[in-house]
């Protein structure tokens, strides 16, 4: 029995792990399959529809049918784990809602890989990551749907790899590669993350073929893995499906022109600029029935002590990297917010909402290790690195860090009013003696300036103290 004791490394890395899966595990079943999620009001998007796609998207697979399913719109591998998984559900829990047990073991099983990531710099690192993961509200909430947990996973164990140094070899770049397209071929969030995530690699550690080839090989494995019968037909779909988003005024759910700096010229209404700009900033994510994503306030908050009060800022490079590419895969995903229509064409003549508020939760698994990093890791100089391209990755997250006390507190204060300053500026737009509409639009041109006078102000002083920490420290 002396194999068995817990002093053996083994044994101990199995009981660590069954602790840090099981226990978000257990929290996230006991939200959604008790009166808790009923009690919240809380919320989850097309159980039964998610439920049918995955089983037809197997027993087509099967049967050799690989045409059923497009992959705009539908990447197949997250279909592919709810098909494969169902019968297993049905056994646990009554259907329909059986099939949320899928996304929530992905979910708990990230929560285990970002304390593997972390404790890459140091198990207080990884422990409080693993902590923000597990107990954030907005985390426990959106476990629920059925793509961004898969993703996620897949994402997580990428920055796994990044940390751990493996892109050191041409085996480890395949292998992240390989890891990404299973992200994307889950949703199609992740391919706009791994854009940015090569092109700002490439740039900020100055490995212009390696960014490149992550790129090339990521989407020649994306494309190579969607299980597609690409005939003419099916290509000639394709591109006609794609070209549909290119066109200005697009009433499709996704768009090429991206909604950030095209959005307000497709709906017609130039005075919701600053609206827009903000939404795909970091606030996009309030709405009805949705808990406070508590992490994103805490990234404020440690802001704010350690540039005022520490007076410096120590970040770890990569980490740095991946938070900022996954704030602006939100920021650049095209994916329309308002439509002129509704479910293309279905219904005109309205402004419809097409943006639902778990696709923030792409920025959970860096800005977990993000924020452990800084608090533990404040000090380590360990990949730290002030050069201009560094400095950079930083505007977006401070960004996204100004605007966090917005959606914290209209959705701990259950008030999720953001669209409810859309439509007063739409009734302006419409009526110009509405002056409320006025009002609600000098509002968001108010928190605009904030926002780029508080990015400018923590630059100068997050860099300029820690330059001269870094002066200090070779004195």
């Amino acid at each position: 029995m002396r194999g068995w004791s817990i002093r053996n490394p083994v044994l101990w890395r199995i009981v660590q792990a069954l602790i840090l899966i099981t226990v978000p595990l257990t929290i996230r079943l006991g939200v959604w399959f008790t009166q808790v999620a009923s009690t919240l009001g809380l919320a989850t998007w097309d159980i039964e529809l998610y439920r049918d796609m995955g089983s037809s998207f197997v027993s087509n697979f099967i049967s050799g049918n690989l045409t059923a399913y497009p992959i705009v719109g539908n990447p197949p591998l997250g279909l592919a784990f709810i098909g494969a998984l169902l019968p297993l559900t049905e056994r646990l829990v009554t259907p329909p809602i059986d099939v949320l047990l899928i996304p929530i073991l992905f979910s708990a099983l990230t929560c285990w890989i970002i304390y593997l990531v972390g404790s890459r710099y140091s198990w207080k690192v990884g422990l409080i990551a693993w902590g923000l993961v597990s107990f954030d509200p907005y985390s426990i909430q959106f476990s629920a749907t059925f793509l961004d947990p898969i993703m996620n996973f897949f994402i997580s164990i990428a920055i796994y790899l990044t940390v751990n140094d493996y892109l050191r070899s041409f085996r480890g770049v395949i292998l992240l590669s390989f890891v990404l397209s299973l992200a994307v071929i889950t949703k199609l969030t992740a391919a706009i993350l791994v854009l940015l995530f090569s092109v700002l690699y490439a740039i900020t550690f100055r490995e212009f073929k390696k960014g490149l080839l992550i790129l090339v090989v990521t989407g020649a494995l994306a494309f190579g893995l969607t299980v597609q019968n690409w005939t003419l037909e099916g290509l000639r779909e394709f591109f006609v499906g794609t070209g549909k988003m290119v066109g200005p005024g697009t009433p499709t759910f996704n768009t090429l022109r991206l909604p950030v700096i095209f959005g307000p010229f497709d709906i017609g209404m130039l005075i919701a600029y600053p609206w827009y700009l903000l939404t795909y900033l970091g606030i996009g994510y309030i709405h009805r029935s949705v808990l406070p994503y508590v992490s994103h306030m805490l990234l404020l908050v440690l802001v704010l002590v350690l540039s005022l009060v520490y007076r410096g800022v120590k970040s770890d490079r990569t980490l740095t990297l991946w938070m900022s590419a996954s704030i602006l895969s939100i920021t650049f995903l095209p994916r329309n917010y308002w439509t002129a229509n509704w479910a293309e064409g279905f219904v005109v003549g309205i402004i419809a909402k097409q943006f639902y508020p778990y696709y923030f939760l792409v920025t959970l698994p860096a800005l977990s290790l993000f924020l452990a990093h800084l608090i533990v890791g404040r000090r380590q100089t360990e990949g730290a690195d002030v050069s201009s391209w560094s400095k950079l990755l930083w505007v977006p997250i401070l960004s996204f860090a100004a605007l966090a006390p917005i959606p914290f507190v209209m959705l701990s204060m259950r008030m999720p009013y953001w669209d409810f300053i859309f439509t007063l500026i739409y009734n302006y737009w419409k009526d110009s003696s509405f002056i409320v509409g006025y009002y609600a639009f000098l509002l968001t041109v108010v928190i605009l300036i904030y926002l780029v006078a508080f990015v400018v102000m923590m630059m100068r002083r997050i860099f300029r103290s820690q330059e001269h920490l870094d002066q200090t420290a070779l004195t």
